[in-house]
């Protein structure tokens, strides 16, 4: 099942089925206003979030619907709550809420708004951005108790975590960072300056992989910041929104704005395979399947096997969940399973 993806790698160690069958749909919340927004998996949960304001907890096990939260009309709910520490990370507006899986009941209230980035947890604490502050924030993940600060240059974008570095992206008007921060001292231990980065960095075995408004990848020594690769994907008229996704052995980009899946191999840098997608919004993987997401449902595409294929969903899809097995697609008011 997945779960927190501290690397932001988008991959899950698994199978997904050669011959997926037709979309089975879990749940629904046609009783409700508004679409689901956005879907979270961790802990045998699916948490969805939808209309606005509203946050739905089904529990996988016996597809009951375990409990529900309502931030209020007053306040808001951004999507893509984290799970972890058998609690569930909200953001709001104006907090980040700490929910207990079980029940639904608030843990602890913070006074930071982090709207760009979602919660990461690191070891017993939580990562988050701070707004008004220009730096991401570490909190104690159990009471919700600020430990440290570490400031940015502009705007924090993204964290992602690895066993011994902690990486921040942030960006301004005209540039954008990313600085690698030891865990331990909380101090920058490098950093590097590109063209504006909008997606948070990601994370392998041995370097940092990032994007940016010109259309460049780049893969980063985790250990000192030197440059191992970079390759001009996709061109700064489209330029790498969401994060870059990696199996270990690739690294798959699909922009926003562009209707062809790259695949590079991850040490050196080299497209190894292009094959068009439809506009896109986000790519992950399943084993040896990467997949991305379109507005009308799930493309498919495997190393060797040739053009990728589409899994039609009803309605329009706004998220997909990658898990060990298949996946969960969020399309109009339903959540649907795939495997």
């Amino acid at each position: 099942m997945a779960g927190a993806d501290p690397a932001n790698s988008g991959y899950v160690d698994g199978s997904f089925p050669t011959d997926p069958t037709e979309p089975a749909e879990l749940f629904t919340i046609n009783s409700y206003p508004g679409g689901v927004e956005s879907i979270t998996t961790g802990d045998g949960i699916l948490a969805a979030t939808f209309g606005g304001t509203k946050l739905l907890v089904w529990d996988l096990n016996d597809r009951s619907e375990r409990w529900r939260f309502d931030a209020g009309e007053g306040e808001g709910l951004y999507p893509s709550p984290t799970v972890a520490n058998e609690s569930l990370y909200v953001r709001t507006p104006a907090h980040v809420r700490c929910l207990s899986l079980a029940d639904g009941s608030t843990r602890w209230v913070t006074g930071i708004s982090s709207p760009d980035l979602r919660p990461v947890p690191l070891g017993e604490e939580l990562v988050v951005g701070a707004a008004t502050e220009q730096a991401v924030v570490g909190l104690n993940a159990r009471t919700g108790e600020r430990r440290w600060t570490f400031e940015t240059e502009g705007s924090p974008t993204g964290v992602a975590v690895s066993d011994d570095r902690l990486f921040v992206t942030d960006r301004g008007n005209e540039s954008g960072r990313v600085t690698a921060v030891d865990p331990e001292t909380r101090e920058a231990v490098w950093q590097r300056t590109f063209t504006p980065i909008k997606a948070p960095p990601t994370v392998t075995d041995s370097t940092v992989l990032v994007g940016d408004a010109g259309g460049m990848v780049r893969a980063l020594s985790r250990g000192d910041g030197s440059t191992e690769w970079e390759d001009d994907v996709i061109g700064d008229a489209e330029g790498v929104q969401s994060p870059v996704a990696t199996d270990g052995d690739h690294v798959y980009v699909t922009p926003d704005n562009d209707e062809v899946l790259s695949v590079l191999g991850a040490e050196s840098g080299k497209e190894q395979h292009a094959t068009e997608v439809g506009q896109s919004y986000w790519v992950g993987a399943v084993g040896d399947t990467v997949l991305f997401r379109t507005r009308s449902g799930v493309g498919v595409w495997r190393p060797g096997s040739g053009d990728a294929q589409t899994i039609d969903v009803p309605g329009n899809v706004s998220a997909v969940c990658p898990t060990d097995s298949g996946a969960f697609v969020a399309a109009g008011d339903a959540v649907y399973r795939l495997g």
